[in-house]
């Protein structure tokens, strides 16, 4: 393509970096602790096309934020009413839940990029 034998197609995006550790073109990233940041730049340019990115509803926070709040007052009402030991197990047992709950609801797509697709770009 850069000898000029070959064209893109029209709507086709070029990207040009490097992947040498050399040139410091290495980021982490969420994949791998050193990517290239063309590839970085690719994949988010390929979402973008797609308009399929993830994205984070805005009642997500008020959420999380709710069930922060209710989970600390309940470890607290556990500590004060159980014995430190069994009050922890509980705690702990209330966190695994929640990280369960999170699992499942990733696996079944439930905040999955095709469930909250981002606006499409033009």
């Amino acid at each position: 393509m850069l000898a000029g034998q070959e064209l893109p197609p029209e709507d086709a995006v070029v990207l040009i970096g490097s992947s040498l550790p050399e040139r410091g073109g290495l980021r982490p990233s969420a994949t791998s602790p050193v990517m290239p940041s063309v590839q970085i730049l690719a994949d988010a340019v390929a979402g973008l096309r797609s308009g399929q990115l993830p994205h984070r509803p805005g009642w997500a926070p008020a959420l999380e934020g709710g069930f922060v709040t209710l989970a600390g007052l309940l470890t607290l009402l556990l500590l004060l009413r159980l014995r430190p030991a069994r009050a922890a197990a509980l705690a702990a047992t209330l966190a695994a839940l929640w990280a369960g709950a999170a699992v499942f609801s990733a696996a079944a797509g439930c905040c999955s990029t095709r469930s909250c697709p981002s606006p499409r770009w033009r």
